[in-house]
């Protein structure tokens, strides 16, 4: 399970390398979020920053109540990936390419057999950019 905290930034330890025969892989995360089923996947792909992948992979993902699309910045630790996440339960799939991720084209990563781990992530904090619908 990832655990994520809200607005602040976040390593993710995975042992992902092991699942996959690419020699160069590139990963991509989908979130879906569980309470609404019907709320488009979040895509993001971001640089591994491990220093040892046959053994852990290393990821940084930021989040911050920033309203908007997800967006990405290249800072001092890396590539990182700032998202606006919903507290809560959500799913992830973890797909992997041997090119570089284009998260707003998609091609060649979203078939089946690139699917190399399906989880589950918990968002903890209070989300202060709430939906209008519910106030």
């Amino acid at each position: 399970m990832i655990y994520i905290d809200k607005n602040t930034t976040n390593e993710i330890y995975l042992t992902l390398t092991e699942s996959t025969t690419a020699s160069n892989p590139h990963f991509l995360f989908r979130f879906d979020y569980e309470s609404y089923m019907t709320d488009n996947p979040i895509f993001y792909s971001t640089d591994d920053l491990s220093t040892s992948t046959t053994r852990y992979n290393k990821f940084v993902l930021v989040d911050s109540d920033i309203t908007g699309t997800a967006s990405s910045t290249q800072s001092s630790i890396g590539f990182t990936a700032s998202l606006n996440l919903k507290g809560g339960q959500w799913k992830y799939t973890i797909y992997v390419s041997e090119n570089p991720i284009d998260v707003y084209s998609l091609s060649g990563v979203t078939a089946s057999n690139n699917i190399i781990e399906i989880g589950r992530m918990y968002v903890d904090g209070i989300d202060t950019n709430i939906d209008v619908r519910y106030n």
